[in-house]
This record gives C-alpha cells, structure tokens and sequence, in this order.
C-alpha cells in the first residue's frame, strides 16, 4: 500500500522538522468510544507533549482517527491545516508557505500565493485565539 503524503509533502503525519503534526487533534471534533467528545478547537486529552503526537495511536482510538488523514480531504481543508499548524507554533512561517506552494501548485502566480499566504496567516491569528479560549 503506497503511504500517503500530508499537506507538507511527508508520509504520515511528519512535519518538516521530523515531529508529528496534531494539528488534526486540535481543530477536530472527536468522539472517543466510551468518552464524552472532544470539542474542536481544543487538544484531545490523548496529545502527547513535544511532537510525540496520539499517545494512542496505535491503540485504542476513535474510527474517525484512524481512518482520516489530511492527505484525503480538499484544498480548504487544507489551507486550514497549515493555518492551524502555524496557530499551533508547529511550523515555519517559510514551511507554510512551502505547504501552500506545493497544494497551489506551479501555476499560480508569485503574488496570488503571497495573497493566500496573507489569507492563511489571518486565520492562524483567528485560531490560535479560539484554541487559546478552550484552554
């Protein structure tokens, strides 16, 4: 089975700088088998520390996280991705607009991508406000 790439271009759920993405176990609403569900914009009480990414991964986790990834949704929901990993201070703003290339593709312009780069950086500032409300 070919592994899938994530919006930064890397298998599974690596960031550029090697660590686990969680930006998906943040912005997500989860409902956990036996748990009461885990409201979006808020961290999953099973996100380890430092990039260590679902504690449970391997284990015993919901059906919603094992079967998503962020390669298999839309170019929106992508967008939304590198906005929250900025939010998150997961990424560069340089790996960003790296991510945003890369899904925008070799066609467009220099300053449409610096236009949408604008764009996902207001809505980094937007979500880390709304993450920072349910902590």
């Amino acid at each position: 089975m070919k592994e899938r790439k994530n919006v930064w271009g890397n298998a599974g759920c690596e960031l550029p700088d090697g660590k686990l993405c969680n930006v998906c176990c943040v912005l997500a609403e989860v409902e956990l088998v036996g748990e009461s569900p885990k409201p979006a914009f808020s961290p999953c009480q099973y996100l380890g520390e430092n990039g260590e990414g679902c504690v449970i991964h391997k284990g015993l986790r919901s059906k919603m996280c094992s079967d998503w990834h962020c390669s298999s949704v839309g170019t929106n929901f992508s967008r939304e991705i590198i906005s929250g990993a900025l939010a998150l201070g997961s990424v560069t703003d340089d790996e960003a607009r790296n991510a945003l290339e890369n899904l925008m593709g070799d066609m467009e312009s220099s300053s449409l991508v610096e236009e949408k780069m604008a764009g996902i950086k207001a809505e980094a500032s937007r979500l880390f406000n709304r993450i920072n409300k349910t902590i």
